[in-house]
């Protein structure tokens, strides 16, 4: 997607929403740039677009990038910043942060803010008094937010940075014994739920605004009334940020109104216990009070120099060849390649249609002129992860007819969807799965399996190799199978990008081969696809998968004979914590416990 087809986007969704360029740009850009970036003249940064984005009520998430090296290093620095406050680590983090700032002076207000911010959190983490933090967060605020004030936060279009800065100040008040703390909570509790947002941009912000209310209101049962929403929000969305922290509290609030000896009090222990097990099986440490600060982005993220250094070398051509091509010399090819020259969108253009890529430097999986149509391809998604096909058909029938079929990346996604759909219907066979599969593949690339670890694939790229790699396995083709995904997640480990931006692909890929190594006796293989996976799980912080990840590690350990009540103990671990993570229990585990021990897991929940 082009920056013209995204600032299309940014466009209408603010005439639907009534909103003037100059309220939407306020404190993040000027009106001229966000001009420019609507009419295609010139890109917009990473964090600029995330900005207006979440004050549309959209989330950064439901958009792939392809970075600059600049971008990438803020968000690599922001990864690294977060862990160390996380860890309690707050003077790394402020040296990373002041040798950053000793580079690179940061000039775009969203920036300046997140700077600021992270000092806050510093602070915070060292004991500044609450009153000091109170006027530090709110000297933060007007960075972009000029007039702020708490009675006048209806008034205000905000970011999810910004609600979080908010976040931060309304809790530091009610630290403080502010006496118009509790007001300033419900006040903001209500506005924000009188707003709209995607349900991205919404999980991110409702548990913490939550957390406040619960905080500020007096009733129990009103408590556990929202706990209990929370909880049930998390598990929709396979949220695991709070999902610990919201359990511990609703363990409290059952102990309060029912007692220690009541059955629900005794069951919701059992789920948290069984949820600490979990993390300190991970080497993970879980909390009991969220950061109001922290926030996860994780979108698709490729680094354009890297994509267009594989996609070249793939296709066997030189700089010298590529610059003639493009019509510029080698150095500056290079210069591109290196990250250290950004090229004009023209140019860009052209690397791209040479190079056959199929990927813009802002990008959502279909190419579509309305976020609305990615909320059907998410209940589309959902619909095929919960393996109801009929559901996932009159998804697709109402989506396709929206899809302008001329964008490659639309009409292989509706090929191989619906050849997903067709084969688990029994529609078609296996092997006639394969071939539509390949050729649903080869509308954006060759299909080349030799290239798969030289080359970073997109999602959809890599979906339908995974759906090949399983089809192999069907025909009984198991090592076929297993060195298809080897490859692919070869490919994906020699970029410098984190994996966890590429949290959806990969977790399916290294679960299937974990499964694949396992049936073949590579028990070692085995084992570490299914530690990869659920690390994976907890960086992006996802819990749908972990109980499937868990199962097989202790499928594999069990294979390598540890102790029999070891193994035991630790399915029923998973299977209590199931239901927090998901709306339906692995039936697989409970027949799998039953055939093992004898016994029905289901009597120890």
């Amino acid at each position: 997607m082009t920056s013209k087809e995204m600032g299309d986007i940014i466009c209408r969704l603010k005439h639907q929403k009534k909103i003037s360029g100059k309220k939407l740009c306020s404190g993040i850009c000027s009106q001229s740039v966000l001009f420019r970036f609507e009419s295609g003249e010139t890109p917009i940064d990473y964090l600029s677009l995330k900005y207006l984005l979440s004050r549309l009520g959209k989330s950064i998430n439901k958009v792939d990038n392809m970075l600059n090296n600049d971008d990438f290093e803020f968000l690599t620095l922001h990864s690294m910043i977060n862990d160390f406050l996380m860890s309690g680590d707050v003077d790394s983090a402020e040296d990373l942060l002041n040798e950053y700032c000793s580079t690179k002076r940061p000039v775009i207000r969203p920036l300046k803010q997140y700077f600021q911010k992270v000092r806050c959190v510093i602070q915070q983490k060292r004991g500044l008094s609450s009153s000091e933090l109170v006027q530090m967060i709110t000297a933060t605020l007007k960075i972009t937010i000029h007039d702020f004030s708490l009675d006048r936060v209806a008034n205000y279009l905000l970011s999810e940075d910004e609600w979080l800065l908010l976040f931060m100040l309304l809790e530091q008040t009610l630290k403080a014994d502010d006496t118009n703390a509790t007001k300033h909570i419900s006040s903001v509790y209500r506005i924000f739920n009188s707003l709209e947002f995607d349900q991205e941009a919404w999980i991110m912000l409702y548990p913490k605004i939550s957390w406040l209310y619960m905080q500020a209101c007096n009733s129990l049962d009103e408590k556990i009334t929202l706990c209990e929403d929370v909880l049930n929000s998390l598990r929709e969305n396979t949220r695991l940020l709070h999902l610990d922290e919201f359990l511990y509290v609703k363990c409290q609030l059952y102990k309060e109104k029912y007692g220690e000896s009541d059955s629900s009090y005794i069951y919701v222990q059992r789920q948290y216990d069984a949820l600490l097990w979990i993390y300190e099986d991970a080497g993970r440490t879980i909390s009991t009070k969220p950061e109001m600060w922290f926030s996860v982005n994780n979108p698709e993220i490729y680094l354009l120099p890297e994509v267009v250094r594989t996609e070249r070398e793939v296709l066997n051509i030189s700089q010298e060849k590529a610059g003639d091509k493009f019509d510029i010399d080698q150095k500056t090819f290079s210069r591109i390649e290196t990250g250290t020259n950004r090229p004009k969108p023209s140019t860009l253009t052209k690397i791209k249609e040479t190079l056959g890529m199929y990927r813009g430097i802002h990008n959502t999986l279909l190419v579509v002129s309305d976020f609305e149509d990615l909320e059907l391809e998410n209940q589309l998604t959902r619909a095929i992860s919960k393996c109801d096909y009929r559901t996932a058909q009159n998804l697709l029938n109402e989506l396709q007819p929206k899809l302008c079929l001329n964008h490659k990346e639309n009409a292989q996604y509706v090929i191989f969807t619906q050849t997903l759909i067709n084969y688990w219907l029994k529609i078609i066979d296996t092997d006639e799965a394969l071939i539509r599969c390949i050729n649903a593949f080869e509308i954006t690339r060759p299909y080349d399996e030799n290239s798969f670890d030289k080359i970073i694939l997109s999602r959809m790229e890599c979906s339908i190799a995974h759906l090949i790699s399983f089809l192999y396995e069907e025909l009984h083709d198991y090592s076929h199978s297993t060195s298809l995904l080897e490859c692919i997640v070869r490919g994906f480990s020699r970029s410098r990008i984190n994996p966890k931006y590429h949290y959806r692909e990969l977790s399916l890929i290294l679960l299937s081969l974990s499964y694949n190594c396992k049936s073949q006796r590579i028990y070692s293989k085995a084992y570490d696809y299914s530690i990869q996976g659920l690390s994976l799980q907890f960086d992006f912080h996802r819990c749908n998968m972990i109980p499937l990840f868990l199962t097989q590690k202790y499928f594999v350990l069990e294979s390598q004979n540890l102790s029999e009540e070891t193994v035991k103990n630790a399915y029923k671990k998973i299977y209590i914590a199931e239901s927090l993570f998901l709306k339906s229990r692995d039936v697989a585990l409970e027949k799998y416990f039953h055939e093992r021990f004898g016994e029905n897991i289901s009597d120890y929940s």
